[in-house]
């Protein structure tokens, strides 16, 4: 019933629409802002890189060389997954860079997948050599077997704590720090899976602290999600080389 309430119907009612209006325009845009898709909500003002460096403390050391230690994404993709699962480059970079200029010491992330995310906030936890630790939950084993493997294999793995099941699962939410000061949540995707994410997690932030999501333009779940919650927070959001962008939040 949920597959058919939620892309079944949807065609019916768009199929529906073009056989019977002249014009179409206002009905998609309303069914697409029904489903999370208004793109007025988008706001920042500053670019991503402009903004991580705003929050370095003091003089900002030079970040370490991401793509240069990491390498290309499609070297963390799970056997047979599709590559697309990683997060752009830009991603990489811009967590790498908010996790080390922001002297973050404890940093979670929801959905690993392969470790692409993760190897950039582990190298950043790493170089600003302040003992760190970075916790990656998914609900996948092999994920988190592969993650755990680049890890090791970039000399990351001992910085690392491989946590498996849901997000919001009362054994993950146990073994999780209960301050963090950069979470990066990359999981469903779904309405209202992640605004109860976002409202799980945030009130464990640290003073100062972080919550980005990932594909925060391209996916109504998530746009609607951070639009739920807006109220709250001091929200960001940050275009990404193929759309799906990025929103920091933090809360007011």
């Amino acid at each position: 019933m949920s597959l058919f309430r939620h892309n079944i119907l949807p065609r019916l009612r768009l199929l529906r629409t073009a056989l019977s209006r002249r014009f179409v325009y206002a009905d998609v845009v309303a069914m697409a802002q029904e489903y999370g898709l208004d793109y007025r909500d988008l706001s920042a003002d500053v670019e991503p890189f402009g903004f991580v460096l705003s929050v370095a403390k003091g003089i900002p050391p030079d970040p370490p060389d991401f793509p240069a230690l990491i390498g290309p994404p499609e070297g963390f993709t799970p056997p047979g997954a599709p590559a697309r699962f990683n997060s752009e480059p830009s991603v990489g970079r811009f967590l790498g860079q908010l996790v080390f200029f922001s002297h973050a010491q404890t940093v979670v992330e929801l959905g690993c997948f392969g470790g692409w995310a993760s190897a950039h906030m582990a190298l950043a936890l790493k170089s600003a050599g302040r003992g760190g630790r970075l916790y990656c939950v998914d609900y996948i084993q092999e994920y988190l077997d592969v993650m755990l493997a680049n890890l090791r294999r970039h000399g990351l793995g001992d910085l690392v704590t491989p946590v498996r099941g849901m997000s919001l699962e009362p054994a993950v939410l146990a073994a999780l720090p209960t301050r963090i000061d950069v979470i990066f949540l990359d999981t469903s995707h779904a309405f209202p899976g992640t605004r109860d994410e976002i409202l799980a997690y945030a009130p464990r932030l640290s003073p100062g602290g972080f919550l980005v999501l990932h594909d925060s333009v391209g996916a109504s779940g998530v746009r609607r999600s951070v639009r739920d919650v807006a109220s709250r927070f001091k929200v960001l959001t940050f275009a990404t080389e193929q759309s799906n962008g990025v929103a920091v939040l933090q809360p007011r």
